[in-house]
């Protein structure tokens, strides 16, 4: 395929009031599987995908089976990297993923009622069926002019088509990939943090989300608006900019980032323990409270109360921090975290509440 120039006709749409005076510019195209695997370097598929990949051998199998019937296939959404000249896929992650590891040979065919097919990898298939793999045309649709990972990301959520649906923050991680998002993956593995999640409950970037909720509202509180969504993208955009940084420099501007996150990780777990970061529920007339499952509302108010005080302060006192934290609980329904309490006005007088007492009993 010829890459594309844009000229001034195709104006690049940098800005939200770009959107209203220029039209998206999309290409329609086909690519054949022996082409893309060949010239697999001019995709970027970010790596996410690899940790994460999602899809069942059934799923993989059926995608197989669909392409050598020379059935059609959902279109590979992609835009143009205007800075590198790549394509970024935007949806259709998955669908690559499976295509490349079916052609290294990394799994076989499986429960397709075309029986002649199951078993199959794509060493061991007869020539015929390489032959037709291998010019099997991907339907892809490029994004020619969008320069703006807001408006990427819009078009990603409208578009994201795949069997398995990508979560939000799938979504972020993929659009606003960068240092910045580097280094929430990269604490998301903070042993201690990581240690308090099922593997169930650490699936789809869910421990990622934990980190950036903490990150987002430590440094842009004032920002936020009552929209937890559209404040963690404005969040993940505005740091996009660090990828111009110095790697000393972005070192610096990074590390007491990274220490607070940490320091606050070891002090809730000085003091609640394993019942860290999870909801509560009162029985006995509300006298006693019982930790349940892991929040992020319950999250965000912990290691938010913690972040600025010294840690060996908070373990000094951490019998009387958290009796504290469960008085509150039991006698204030204004404190207590839950995901439909998310207003502005109702997180900043959890947060702002929970420092004071903290305070309180350390001075």
């Amino acid at each position: 395929m010829e890459k594309i120039i844009l000229n001034s006709e195709n104006a690049v749409i940098k800005t939200k009031l770009d959107l209203k005076n220029y039209d998206i510019k999309t290409e329609s195209y086909q690519e054949r599987i022996g082409s893309f695997i060949n010239d697999y370097e001019r995709f970027e598929i970010h790596p996410f995908f690899q940790r994460h990949y999602v899809w069942g051998k059934s799923q993989k199998s059926n995608l197989i089976d669909t392409i050598l019937k020379g059935l059609t296939i959902p279109a590979i959404y992609t835009y143009l990297d205007i800075d590198t000249g790549k394509e970024v896929v935007i949806d259709g992650q998955q669908r690559l993923m499976t295509i490349k590891k079916f052609y290294d040979n990394e799994f076989s065919l499986v429960d397709l009622k075309n029986n002649y097919l199951n078993g199959f990898d794509y060493f061991s298939m007869p020539k015929e069926l390489k032959f037709r793999f291998d010019n099997y045309k991907i339907p892809i649709i490029q994004i020619l002019n969008v320069d703006n990972k807001e408006i990427i990301l819009e078009i990603f959520e409208k578009y994201n088509t795949g069997g398995i649906r990508l979560n939000k923050q799938e979504i972020r991680n993929c659009v606003f990939n960068g240092r910045y998002n580097d280094m929430i993956v990269e604490l998301s593995k903070y042993e201690p943090f990581n240690n308090l999640f099922k593997k169930s409950e650490a699936d789809r970037m869910i421990k990622e989300e934990f980190v950036l909720g903490f990150m987002a509202l430590y440094q842009d509180l004032i920002e936020y608006n009552g929209n937890m969504n559209k404040f963690l993208e404005k969040h993940m955009s505005k740091n996009l900019e660090l990828d111009n940084l110095s790697d000393e420099m972005f070192k610096n501007k990074t590390k007491h980032l990274i220490n607070t996150f940490k320091k606050s990780i070891d002090a809730n777990i000085q003091v609640f323990g394993k019942q860290a970061f999870r909801n509560c529920i009162t029985y006995n007339n509300s006298k006693q409270i019982m930790y349940k499952t892991l929040s992020k509302p319950v999250f965000n108010l912990q290691m938010l109360g913690f972040a600025d005080f010294n840690l060996d302060l908070i373990i000094r006192h951490k019998q009387e921090i958290k009796a504290k934290y469960e008085e509150l609980i039991i006698s204030d329904s204004n404190f207590k975290p839950h995901y439909k309490k998310m207003s502005k006005v109702a997180l900043n007088y959890r947060i702002n509440k929970w420092k004071e007492e903290i305070r309180k009993i350390i001075d």
